[in-house]
């Protein structure tokens, strides 16, 4: 069940934050975010959520290859969607939604990596496509900037996934609501 939950609330928040973008506007999306946040972290839902220092470890790592995506002249993002700078901000609210599901719904990545990047470089792409069939950023040019993104997305899932796991067997998860599920 908590993995349901982690996982629908995954999918709403990335749906709201990139149909807000698309029209200019970053508060939907994070305000959604941290509702979600705060909702799965309840004691009756048991969702286990990463700490806070995996959570900005992820918008960094991601922030930082958006960045070099951006440079690349590989995605781009039209002018009323440009919140921030060199990517904009509203693209960190989608990277520390995806760090939420490291220890839920995505938990099963850690062990297996090989699995998680087909899931990365079919499913990264797709993300990208999606954002810019609503108009909140462009994809291209289209054979170079989906390759680009399908191994970035290839090699981010097992390598976050693979640190949320060391933190979890560590016991340096972070968060009240990562321990309270238990290790993976």
């Amino acid at each position: 069940m908590t993995y349901l939950v982690n996982l629908g609330a995954f999918q709403a928040t990335w749906l709201v934050t990139v149909f807000a973008a698309a029209e200019g506007r970053l508060w939907p999306g994070a305000s959604v975010l941290a509702c979600s946040v705060a909702a799965q972290s309840a004691r009756r839902l048991n969702v286990r959520l990463p700490g806070l220092g995996l959570l900005a470890g992820t918008a960094a790592i991601g922030l930082c290859s958006d960045s070099a995506l951006w440079r690349l002249g590989w995605i781009s993002f039209p002018e009323h969607a440009q919140i921030g700078w060199p990517v904009p901000v509203w693209m960190s609210v989608l990277w520390v939604n995806f760090a939420t599901t490291l220890d839920e719904s995505l938990a099963w990545a850690g062990k297996r990596p090989l699995l998680a990047a087909a899931l990365g470089a079919v499913g990264g792409p797709l993300s990208y496509l999606s954002g810019e069939y609503v108009g909140a950023l462009t994809v291209g040019p289209r054979a170079g900037a989906v390759l680009a993104l399908a191994g970035l997305w290839a090699m981010a899932i097992p390598l976050l996934a693979w640190i949320a796991k060391s933190l979890r067997g560590s016991g340096h998860a972070g968060a009240p609501s990562a321990v309270k599920g238990g290790p993976s």
